[in-house]
């Protein structure tokens, strides 16, 4: 594994580090002005020694003069004040000289002390230089590099082995979310350190392991052309990696979805070989996660394809370009209007009239699914309360759940919310959730489904027999209505008794003895309702009794 990066890829040298603080410090201790220039010192003693001795030689004459008349005594005062002068001006420079001196020699030790707590300073910062070193450059949880070394690194080895061919790994651990989410970050990052560790023993001399963000790893190999010794080792990661985590009661699944991209065929630099192999790790994932992909230059069309209508999604929400259509449900019994469900669809400025199938699932990968659902789930609201206000209101608004956005934090207060604001009874309501969507987190999503059943909305299972369909999860469910899947009832008819006769009935007959109400869905010709009403299923949906149609549209035949 490639352990070190080269020194000169360092942040920052000494003076670098601290070069204001030291600048500054120079600055106090050199604030006090020293003069210590040796001719001026010279020169400031003698000019005060002649001022001193000028002015005592005319003073004093002058005084002794005036005051005695005797010569002799005279002669001997001159001689005393002689001697007087010299004391007093040879203490005089030697005050100034002392002085002076003390300045100089207090200069000198405080110059002394400053440079050696700049000794001491640089010493502490070269220690730290290494510890700044280590923290921008390594992960602190893995030890692992992080971005700014893998940049250095991925930067020397390119400059190392110019001719060469690299093969790049971006690695993400699929499930990690369901750790920290149940038990804590402490547990998720003690999972991501163990995986750092096995991603390590699987390294060679060479090779590149970064950590670059939360559960995301890159690891870069050399490559000699054999694609199939790549796939065994790629294998041979995701087996590695694979594994169940036990903590206490808990029990986590862990995969890696892995993205391949090769330099330089895939990318040049950096940059762009992590984005591409980043798109091969997301279409991983989308294959069922627990694998790998080789990046390929279709999945970059993908992708930007995918980055165009990301966009437009989000201009459609802000322009409010999506609208709801409503699809009748009737009773089997009766022919009676018994429900709509509610169903998004798309008037696109350019590309016209879209259905779901166009921009739902790019809004569940990108996360806008909740600002859709949060505006559909409130629209149906608004539209519950204009018919009740009509006097013929008698039907259950159904409206799909999203998986990805059954799992937001805010979905349950969103909900309130919409039934506060249009003051509507929830019992209209109903929410469909598909079999797969819950069984992302089973155990978290029937805590959800139980609040919204809490507030009074009716809950159905979607296109029941196209996911796990097992008798337990529909024992768990807190649901009420079962909506058969249309692949169920393309193909029974009244005059033969296949398989698919036997599979309705058996469907219709379940759901009864656990108390809930059937729904079939895609009914297309009279045939298929009779034989549905003959074994007495409960409601219809399809395009035999009509199609989805505008809020206009369904006004003018059913309200009005």
């Amino acid at each position: 594994m490639y352990q070190h990066i080269r020194k000169s890829g360092r942040i920052m040298n000494i003076s670098q580090i601290e070069e204001e603080k030291i600048i500054k410090y120079m600055d106090e201790l050199t604030s006090k002005r020293i003069d210590i220039n040796p001719k001026k010192e010279a020169l400031y003693i003698t000019f005060w020694y002649m001022v001193i001795g000028s002015l005592w030689i005319l003073f004093s004459d002058s005084v002794v003069n005036i005051l005695v008349r005797d010569t002799d005594l005279i002669k001997r005062i001159q001689l005393i004040k002689g001697w007087l002068y010299v004391i007093f001006t040879g203490l005089y420079i030697f005050v100034l000289i002392y002085y002076r001196i003390k300045l100089l020699g207090n200069a000198t030790k405080e110059i002394h002390e400053g440079y050696a707590n700049l000794a001491a300073m640089q010493e502490e910062l070269i220690e730290k230089e290494d510890e700044i070193f280590e923290l921008s450059h390594y992960d602190r949880m893995t030890g692992l590099l992080n971005w700014v070394g893998l940049s250095i690194a991925f930067e020397h080895l390119v400059e190392q082995k110019k001719d060469e061919q690299f093969v790049m790994l971006y690695i993400d651990i699929d499930h990690i979310k369901h750790v920290n989410d149940t038990l804590g970050h402490d547990k998720g990052n003690l999972v991501l350190k163990k995986i750092g560790e096995k991603l390590t023993s699987m390294t060679s001399k060479g090779d590149i392991l970064s950590r670059i963000s939360g559960d995301e790893f890159i690891l870069v190999m050399p490559y000699d052309g054999n694609e199939e010794n790549l796939h065994k080792k790629l294998s041979q990661i995701t087996k590695r990696i694979q594994t169940t985590w036990k903590f206490d009661r808990y029990e986590f699944f862990v995969t890696a979805s892995i993205g391949v991209a090769i330099y330089p065929d895939n990318g040049d630099s950096l940059e762009l070989i992590i984005k591409n192999s980043d798109s091969a790790m997301f279409k991983a994932k989308s294959n069922g996660r627990n694998q790998h992909y080789i990046y390929d230059e279709k999945l970059s069309k993908k992708t930007e394809n995918y980055i165009e209508m990301v966009s437009e999604i989000r201009h459609g929400i802000t322009n409010k370009e999506f609208i709801l259509y409503y699809q009748p449900l009737v009773d089997l019994k009766t022919g009676d209007l018994r429900g709509v469900e509610a169903l998004i669809r798309w008037e696109h400025p350019e590309k016209g009239f879209l259905t779901p199938y166009h921009f739902i699932d790019i809004s569940e990968e990108s996360g806008q699914i909740n600002e859709i659902g949060k505006w559909v789930f409130e629209s149906a609201c608004a539209q519950c309360k204009k018919w009740y206000e009509t006097g013929k209101y008698d039907f259950k608004i159904s409206i799909n759940l999203s998986g990805k956005r059954l799992f937001n934090k805010n979905l349950i207060k969103d909900m309130k919310a919409s039934i506060h604001k249009y003051n509507i009874d929830p019992n209209y309501l109903q929410i469909e959730i598909t079999e797969t969507a819950v069984m992302e987190n089973l155990k978290k999503a029937i805590v959800i489904l139980n609040d919204i059943r809490g507030l009074g909305i009716t809950l159905a299972l979607d296109d029941f027999g196209t996911g796990y369909s097992s008798l337990t999860y529909l024992q768990m469910f807190p649901i009420q209505v079962l909506k058969v899947d249309k692949e169920f009832i393309k193909n029974i008819s009244v005059k033969s008794m296949d398989k698919e006769n036997n599979i309705i009935n058996s469907v219709i007959n379940l759901a009864h003895n656990l108390g809930l109400e059937v729904v079939a869905e895609g009914i297309e010709t009279a045939e298929q309702s009779e034989y549905l009403l003959l074994n007495d299923c409960d409601y219809g949906q399809g395009y035999y009794f009509d199609r989805p149609m505008s809020v206009e549209a369904f006004d003018e035949k059913y309200i009005k």
